[in-house]
């Protein structure tokens, strides 16, 4: 289609350069044609060029033979958005962080200077009450005196008159002595009233703010993880999309195809795991070579038939003593030993156990045969799905979500093989004496928590 349209523009183009080729030549311009066809040279071959590097662009394509290119920049492109996004909003979530961890530190602080005027206020106020109780007092002792003349009024006219003059002058003073200190204490009370109102209001304010900051801290969380899920499901689904990618290509016979995302650290655990797993092949095949048959079958030789049932017997009880693969099933490892028939000149294809031997691993390749199709199978059905559901020809409905939650590393040729294998290998790790160690450690560990839990529970109630 690009192709098409940029033929087309290459001809509305040289249909421009003819029609000024011919203003060129109504105009009687020598100069003019020749520049027009110099123009005309330059533009092929710059259409030969552009060709060229159209054709030499890669061009992605699906497993129907489509061209997939635009598809797979433009999610690229997107995740490159979401990865954008992402990390602008854990930037906005590293500065609220900030801003929040000031905020706290200046609330705390201003919590601090407030404790400290308000202890300040209330020795102010326990003093203004002293001396209050000490005004009271003096109060008391006036009342008192008050009395005390009174009672002497009548006892003579001379203690009267002395009193009568005395006692309004003293009066006065006292009040005089007393009024500005009551003026004062009342207006220190009303300024302290007023500034503990204020240290309320502002303390009120924090925590007001304080709220409406917890929940913007909610919501950028929110946010992010709702960022996070989205750009997780979209790496999962490239990865998913890449790993469908090479297990066709295998299908197709095609193993120079790489696994897409894979980097030399992966390379080199998968090498290593590799390696491992076929060292331990190699060894399992060593141990099980350890006790095949090493006599060749002949017809009508009975000596070699009763020295292959001896041998078959002392393989058995070898089995049952040492146990060497793990199996429970002896009927299992004595009906194994026909895989392990060695082909010597004297090997004759007539004999039974050799047609035993080839009738097994007809079986065996025709499990892995049907195996192999059913994750074939498997794998197809979610690829189309998927393709289908990406350009809309269906909806994510029930069965597609089946469809592409089905797994198929549950299909196995040997289900039976590798159960018996797991519970050998359970059975040989809780056997281990590193097995009996973990159990008494975490045996230890249990104890340890029980007598503290004990210890505890008895403080508590020595406390009460």
């Amino acid at each position: 289609m690009n192709e098409a349209t940029s033929t087309g523009d290459n001809d509305q183009n040289l249909s421009v350069i003819n029609i000024s080729m011919d203003s060129a030549t109504s105009a009687e311009s020598p100069n003019y044609a020749e520049l027009i066809d110099r123009l005309t040279r330059q533009l092929r071959i710059l259409e030969s060029e552009n060709l060229e590097f159209r054709r030499s662009i890669p061009h992605l394509k699906d497993y129907k033979g489509e061209d997939c290119t635009k598809f797979v920049t433009g999610k690229l492109n997107e995740l490159e958005e979401h990865k954008g996004k992402y990390r602008r909003a854990v930037d906005r979530m590293a500065e609220l962080n900030k801003q929040f961890q000031h905020f706290k530190v200046d609330a705390n602080e201003r919590a601090q200077e407030g404790e400290k005027q308000l202890y300040e206020l209330r020795t102010i106020a326990d003093a203004l009450e002293n001396e209050n109780t000490m005004l009271r007092d003096r109060l008391k002792n006036k009342d008192s005196i008050i009395r005390q003349l009174q009672k002497n009024a009548f006892s003579s006219p001379a203690n009267l008159n002395h009193s009568a003059e005395e006692g309004p002058s003293h009066f006065t003073n006292n009040n005089k002595k007393s009024c500005p200190k009551c003026t004062n204490i009342k207006e220190e009370r009303d300024r302290l009233k007023a500034q503990l109102n204020r240290e309320i209001s502002l303390k009120n304010e924090c925590l007001a703010s304080k709220d409406v900051l917890d929940k913007k801290l909610r919501e950028a969380h929110k946010t992010i993880e709702e960022m996070r899920r989205k750009q997780l499901v979209v790496c999962n689904d490239i990865i998913e999309r890449g790993r469908d990618d090479r297990q066709t290509a295998l299908l197709n016979n095609r193993p120079e195809v790489p696994p897409p995302f894979e980097t030399p650290q992966i390379r080199n655990v998968n090498n290593e795991r590799n390696a491992k797993r076929r060292q331990r092949m190699a060894n399992s095949i060593a141990r099980s070579a350890t006790i095949c048959i090493r006599t060749p079958f002949v017809e009508n030789n009975n000596n070699n038939n009763k020295n292959i049932e001896n041998q078959n017997n002392k393989v058995i009880s070898k089995v049952r003593e040492k146990n060497f693969d793990g199996f429970n099933n002896i009927q299992q490892k004595k009906s194994s030993l026909s895989f392990f028939v060695p082909l010597d000149e004297n090997f004759h294809l007539n004999d039974r156990k050799a047609q035993i031997l080839e009738e097994r691993s007809e079986q065996r390749c025709r499990a892995i045969e049907e195996a192999s199709r059913k994750r074939a199978i498997i794998v197809a059905n979610r690829r189309a799905v998927a393709s289908d559901i990406l350009t809309g020809k269906r909806q994510l409905d029930d069965e597609a979500k089946k469809i592409l939650a089905k797994d198929s590393s549950s299909i196995c040729a040997f289900p039976n093989l590798l159960r018996q294998m797991r519970a050998a290998s359970r059975r040989k790790f809780e056997e281990s004496p590193h097995r009996q160690k973990l159990e008494k450690e975490r045996q230890k560990q249990m104890y340890q928590g029980i007598n503290r839990i004990l210890a505890h529970a008895g403080s508590g109630a020595k406390n009460r």
